[in-house]
């Protein structure tokens, strides 16, 4: 089982935030020159965090989760 120190330096790693900017103009020049975009996301709230659950699930951050005491914590 990973030290508490190693798993809040995996954490902070990993949940390291890149936002993103809206530049309409950037996309339309892009879409012009005929360029196809895979998928499109929406990110609102729901969305945001539907995401981001699945992601610490898939690092399996859950069963340390598990283990918290939120009266003591």
């Amino acid at each position: 089982m990973a030290s508490r120190e190693q798993l809040q330096d995996t954490l902070c790693k990993r949940l390291f935030w890149h936002t993103a900017e809206r530049n309409d103009g950037k996309v339309a020049d892009y879409l012009f020159h005929r360029h196809e975009m895979d998928v499109v996301y929406a990110m609102d709230e729901a969305t945001l965090f539907d995401s981001f659950f699945n992601y610490l699930q898939g690092i399996e951050v859950f069963p340390f989760l598990k283990h918290l005491d939120p009266k003591n914590q």
